[in-house]
């Protein structure tokens, strides 16, 4: 399997290496979802710091006894966003899986 690191830092040389092995091959694809992986993965994780620091600031304003309510719909809000962003995460970690697995 190829190293993706490797693979980001010279393109080029990678495509030249695997056009010989196969002329059609292009690396485009898998390198633009493989941007969008790293763009999603950094999507996911700004959102679980958000919730995480919502719940913990929900804590903290319940044992004062006071109320919650706006916090909790913004922690409910961003959970769905990250519902969403983990789907599409998947679905292109999937893409991405396929696609790297097609290069000889």
């Amino acid at each position: 399997m190829i190293d993706i690191k490797l693979l980001r830092k010279n393109p080029s040389i990678f495509e030249k290496k695997l056009k010989s092995k196969d002329p059609n091959v292009s690396i485009r694809t898998l390198l633009q979802l493989d941007e969008e992986l790293c763009k999603l993965k950094s999507t996911c994780e700004n959102l679980q710091h958000k919730r995480n620091a919502i719940s913990k600031k929900i804590g903290e304003i319940q044992r004062k006894g006071e109320s919650t309510e706006i916090l909790l719909e913004d922690a409910s809000k961003i959970s769905r966003q990250l519902d969403l962003q983990s789907k599409n995460l998947r679905s292109i970690e999937e893409s991405f899986l396929s696609e790297i697995s097609k290069l000889p």
